[in-house]
């Protein structure tokens, strides 16, 4: 008997991160989770619960294509979910980079995602399915986290023309860009606790006058 349940990749399934227990969430919701790791042997505690398991290198690209035939195999070439979770960190002083390290993290954190979602088109406009991107707020906020902003830059695009997908943004807030799919999707806006910080007081201040002094705190200073 075929197997009629919805299917998800899911990259970067190591023990402990967010993709081992994205896999043990989609399972529980009675999704086919095909799960991935650099050595398929280290999450055994998947397979273990019954989830498919499979080895994946993304920065490889014959090993992107090789799992795309055992995906295309096992699922009769659909796929309803590819969720991009593998990654790398790399944080330093800006003036301590090596480059080497630099180029790694863009390796797997962007032009992966990108190899990613092109070779696994095909299953997914199939499917008409969703492609999920884990990823940091450093994407969106001060700091010095070139990658993060390169992915979000080069995966937007794809969920509007590529897949007309639901694009998920998490770190570690699940936010959602686009809702028009969150009724077929095991995780929905209802599912996801929003807190928002309350807003500082705010001290109503006389304007300043032509002859005013500066206040203390931006007044130039002699000595």
């Amino acid at each position: 008997m075929a197997d009629t349940r919805k299917t998800v990749l899911i990259t970067g399934c190591n023990p402990g991160g967010i993709g081992n227990s994205l896999a043990r969430e989609f399972h529980a919701h009675n999704l086919r989770v095909l799960a991935t790791a650099r050595q398929r042997d280290k999450i055994s505690d998947l397979a273990s619960l019954g989830i498919e398991t499979f080895s994946l290198e993304v920065t490889d690209e014959s090993s992107i294509v090789n799992l795309l035939d055992e995906v295309r195999s096992a699922t009769n070439g659909r796929l309803d979910y590819l969720v991009n979770n593998a990654g790398r960190n790399y944080t330093v002083p800006a003036l301590d980079v090596e480059f080497d390290e630099v180029r790694a993290t863009f390796e797997v954190n962007v032009f992966a995602v990108m190899r990613m979602c092109k070779v696994f088109a095909p299953l997914l406009i199939e499917a008409k399915g969703t492609v999920v991107q884990i990823g940091s707020l450093a994407g969106v906020m001060p700091y010095v986290r070139v990658t993060c902003r390169a992915m979000l830059c080069c995966v937007m695009p794809c969920h509007v023309l590529l897949c007309n997908a639901v694009l998920y943004y998490t770190a570690p807030c699940l936010s959602l860009l686009d809702s028009k799919l969150t009724p077929s999707l095991p995780l929905s806006r209802s599912s996801v606790q929003h807190t928002t910080p309350p807003k500082p007081p705010s001290t109503p201040t006389a304007p300043l006058s032509a002859s005013s002094s500066p206040p203390s705190t931006f007044a130039s200073s002699s000595s």
